[in-house]
């Protein structure tokens, strides 16, 4: 069964010249006004039921009015499409290219990187920094990665080009099931099942991320209270706290992940992970404060793209009854606060509970329905569903 991993690369460019700037700067605006108007036009157009119908409509008025490559107003009729439903405001859009036909990576006969994009009727060539990230980018096409399309835009005052990067892995279904509960107190709780449901492993990892969090919310309450004040320089360190509390949450998270991986390829076991909605913010500060703690999106990344890498499944099971349900009988319990205890007499840690109950989801048999389904993004009759292309944050592959 083959499944597809997207790595996303930020190339450094280097410094353009005043006159790339403005150009660079006009398509960007140029760029959001259009998918402005394209997303306007899917969200509240009448009869508008599809990307063909939403091209139909507005693809030449876009272009007209804009005066837009081709290729650009398809790029961003796609983008406005993906987000119609939820009415999207973008505020900084990146200038799409297409490869070949709106842009191209070359390099010149010295073997400096040059990126050519068409920039509101422009062509501009954009010198591409050969630092880490372009080695980490050499390395990446050289393992059988490839790109059809980038994007550039701006951070900061750096100049960036986002390449992602394609690649086709071969994954296995094992004989053994490992469920993963993502929670706040613990990031991964997981229990191991053999094919006829006894429990073989039941680790913990990522039991320190809770005081991470806790550590960066206790130092952001004092310096929000001098920002309030008006002090710049508490407002500047609430900014650096919030990118480095970022940042170390999303290397847990690859870690943890790692972790989990290995686990699951020792035990000849396949992934399965909650599909979890995270609710709206509640009536209740403190239960909302727990939520807002979980880095679910950030680690189903993670460990998503790790087991694809490595020929691991991953299933995404329903959530439903996880966390009531008794993982020895099945029966409905009483979960108080971290315990859990039902009437047969099985008492355990609610996260190690709600592991093997997602766990026991993804039993062989039920697999196997699994892997006949010709659309893995599809909920079966199982109670899971195979992932879709997997997606990995261009921040965590952008050595300097």
């Amino acid at each position: 069964m083959e499944r597809e991993v997207v790595r996303t690369v930020a190339l450094n460019l280097l410094p353009p010249s005043g006159t790339k700037v403005t150009i660079l700067e006009a398509a960007r605006k140029t760029c959001s006004m259009a998918l402005a108007d394209l997303s306007f036009v899917a969200a509240w157009s009448p009869g508008v039921k599809s990307q063909f119908d939403l091209q139909e409509r507005a693809y030449k008025w876009v272009r007209e009015k804009h005066r837009i490559h081709a290729q650009v107003a398809l790029d961003l009729q796609k983008t406005a499409w993906a987000n119609h439903s939820t009415a999207r405001r973008f505020r900084k859009v990146p200038i799409p290219a297409n490869v070949p036909r709106s842009g191209r990576l070359k390099e010149t006969r010295r073997g400096n990187p040059i990126l050519f994009l068409h920039a509101n009727g422009k062509r501009v060539g954009l010198p591409v920094a050969m630092d880490g990230a372009w080695t980490r980018f050499q390395a990446l096409l050289g393992e059988g990665y490839a790109y059809t399309a980038f994007s550039v835009t701006r951070r900061g005052d750096q100049w960036v080009a986002l390449f992602p990067l394609h690649k086709t892995f071969e994954v296995t279904l094992g004989p053994n099931c490992l469920g993963v509960d993502i929670g706040a107190s613990t990031l991964a709780a997981v229990t191991v099942l053999d094919s006829s449901g006894k429990v073989r492993r039941q680790l913990y990892f990522g039991q320190d991320l809770r005081g991470i969090q806790a550590g960066a919310e206790r130092r952001r309450s004092g310096l929000r209270a001098m920002a309030d004040k008006g002090s710049h320089r508490a407002r500047k360190a609430l900014r650096r706290l919030r990118r480095r509390q970022r940042d170390s949450i999303r290397t847990r998270c690859w870690q943890v992940a790692h972790q989990v991986v290995k686990l699951a390829k020792e035990q000849d076991a396949s992934v399965a992970i909650e599909d979890l909605h995270l609710p709206k913010q509640g009536p209740w500060r403190r239960a909302n404060r727990a939520k807002n703690r979980i880095p679910y999106l950030s680690f189903r990344t993670a460990i998503e793209s790790v087991a694809t890498r490595n020929g691991v499944a991953v299933v995404a099971v329903k959530a439903a009854g996880t966390s009531k349900n008794c993982g020895r009988c099945g029966g409905e319990g009483l979960r108080e606060g971290r315990r859990f205890e039902c009437r047969c007499g099985y008492k355990a840690n609610a996260d190690r509970n709600a592991s093997r109950n997602i766990a026991a989801k993804l039993l062989p048999v039920r697999a196997r329905s699994m892997l006949r389904r010709t659309k893995p993004a599809q909920t079966t009759g199982g109670g899971g569903r195979l992932m879709a292309p997997v997606r990995l944050d261009a921040a965590t592959v952008n050595p300097r």
